[in-house]
């Protein structure tokens, strides 16, 4: 259940802030949300991975349906000739590692105070 609740936090915080906030804060969410619920690192990073990747893949689908793949297809260009798939996978993967990372992050700090600095 915890896990699931770590998962709806990054993904509401993630949802309302990505609005105002840059995209990086991606990574302080997925630290807090791990400082918060206390995971394991791996289970952190895991959690933020799936939910950076899913806040970021979606709006970027429905974008792409939007425009009928136009913008897609002109960003594959500047990258060699991508396929406009690969690109939306390519979003999801940098928006999960951000967010993952930061889970990592949170979940070792919590670890490294509540074992007084020792690892």
């Amino acid at each position: 259940m915890k896990h699931f609740l770590q998962f709806l936090v990054i993904l509401g915080l993630g949802w309302f802030t990505q609005q105002y906030t840059p995209w990086w804060t991606l990574a302080i969410i997925g630290a807090l949300a791990a400082f918060t619920f206390h995971k394991r690192r791996w289970t952190s990073f895991l959690i933020g991975l799936l939910g950076g990747s899913i806040l970021w893949f979606i709006p970027a689908y429905l974008a792409d349906i939007e425009n009928n793949g136009l913008l897609l297809q002109k960003i594959s260009l500047l990258f060699g000739g991508l396929s406009p798939n690969m690109l939306l996978l390519l979003t999801a993967l940098i928006a999960g590692l951000t967010t993952g990372l930061g889970a990592w992050v949170g979940s070792a700090g919590r670890y490294l105070i509540s074992n007084n600095g020792t690892v």
